[in-house]
């Protein structure tokens, strides 16, 4: 049997390997890739030869027992593609699908052998081709063998471990301060928060509460200069490669749980109408963005409070999830309720990337994520992505730390979550206008 993962998007290929061989053994191993010059690539000590391949918005990886080779290529127009084809191969085309059909599948061939595209085929070389067409995309997969062929589409890790800061100060109380979108009419509640926190370090010099924006780009920079400064004085232990399980108990004594990771910020449209995998829930109003931007841009600490939304009706997946060590418990100021965090690491976040994982494969829709709050921070963060990726290249687009977000994760079915509507008045409008808006 031959596995055939892909993913319609052009991403880092070892880590898309990896996910590929752990879905086709049903282990959790990892796998290093062994590249050496002038040979096929391939998993040290194990009997698992692997194939990949891809476009500009497209990767396949083909799995098996034994050698295999995998081409893709998008359907498009080149110039000159059957003359192209007729050289390498010798073989004619009726048209550009026939054309790339023909291709991948002389190019996974060679692959399956090893050899170079300019490299003479040895004929006598038997090999089983099998195309397909996905998404308009052809993918060829040459075999030694006759196989069935298994496929599969992969939404690759779209909740993400991450290197998350706790700090470590002898009061969280005053550490912890609300979101910086609350109370914007109220700047006495803001007021009466520095009073409390005085000298204290705090996420309240390192917010822009929006009740104060007219402050201007001043305070921008001094909530720079207090990051670095908390940078500088090490009073962040670091998790590496981690999710935080939070459990908030709120002031009636109910508690919301959630589990805080990174979104890629490439998988996230807040545009009307987006098929992405994480999309709002909410009209962006875009003129709330520019500041945010602004501000987000200098920061080298992020201070989320995005809350992504899944819909686990099962509860499969937060509910059920490993946690490790508590690493904070603490009242929150202004009675607030309290929290308490528990660190998910190695074999627990790598069982619960895996779950998600298995979830957004079959998402209604390519719904994966659903934006329950902070939609105008998390599409500042992507603006702000959009703007840095213009003047870096590929390769360091990848991993660059602007392209992900810190966001909790909550399930849509949780008990605690509470939905009301929120109901407004409007003046002065022409009735029957209004009545057609609502119609269309």
């Amino acid at each position: 049997m031959i596995y055939l993962c892909y993913i319609n998007k052009n991403i880092d290929s070892d880590e898309f390997i990896s996910c590929a061989l752990r879905r086709y053994t049903g282990e959790r191993s990892l796998y290093p890739i062994i590249r050496q010059k002038g040979k096929k690539p391939y998993v040290e000590n194990k009997s698992i030869y692997f194939s990949l391949s891809h476009t500009e918005a497209f990767t396949v990886c083909a799995v098996s027992d034994h050698e295999i080779g995998a081409d893709t290529e998008k359907v498009r127009h080149i110039k000159n593609c059957d003359r192209v084809l007729e050289r390498f191969t010798g073989e004619k085309c009726s048209d550009e699908t026939d054309c790339f059909k023909k291709w991948t599948a002389f190019e996974s061939k060679k692959k399956l052998f090893g050899q170079g595209i300019f490299a003479k085929m040895l004929d006598e070389k038997p090999s089983y081709i099998y195309t397909f067409n996905i998404n308009g995309n052809i993918v060829s997969v040459s075999s030694e063998t006759e196989d069935t062929i298994l496929k599969e589409c992969l939404n690759m890790s779209l909740f993400k471990k991450a290197d998350i800061l706790i700090p470590d100060v002898k009061n969280l109380t005053k550490w912890s301060v609300v979101a910086c979108d609350q109370y914007t009419s109220q700047p006495e509640y803001w007021e009466r928060v520095q009073e409390f926190v005085g000298e204290e370090p705090s996420t309240l010099k390192l917010v822009y509460p929006e009740a104060f924006l007219s402050d201007g780009d001043g305070r921008i920079e001094k909530i720079n200069s207090e990051m670095e400064l908390y940078l500088q004085k090490g009073i962040f232990k670091i998790y590496k490669d981690s999710f935080i399980y939070v459990e908030r108990t709120l002031p009636g004594g109910k508690v919301r749980k959630g589990i805080v990771g990174a979104i890629d910020l490439e998988d996230y449209d807040y545009n009307k109408g987006a098929k992405s995998a994480v999309r709002a829930t909410e009209g962006t109003i875009l003129s709330r963005i520019p500041a945010r931007v602004k501000i987000r841009t200098g920061a080298a600490i992020e201070l989320p409070h995005i809350l992504i939304l899944i819909d686990d009706f099962q509860k499969k997946i937060i509910e059920t999830a490993e946690k490790g060590e508590m690493i904070y418990d603490f009242q929150l100021m202004e009675n607030g309720g309290s929290i308490k965090g528990y660190l998910i690491s190695g074999k627990n976040a790598d069982a619960l990337s895996e779950k998600i994982d298995e979830f957004s494969i079959n998402a209604p829709d390519g719904l994966v994520f659903a934006v329950g709050d902070g939609n105008h921070s998390l599409a500042a963060a992507k603006t702000a992505w959009e703007n840095i990726k213009k003047d870096i290249s590929p390769e360091k687009q990848k991993d660059h730390p602007a392209r992900f977000a810190l966001v909790e994760l909550e399930n849509i079915h949780d008990d605690v979550l509470e939905f009301e509507p929120i109901h407004r008045i409007t003046k002065n409008v022409e009735e029957k206008s209004f009545e057609a808006e609502f119609v269309k």
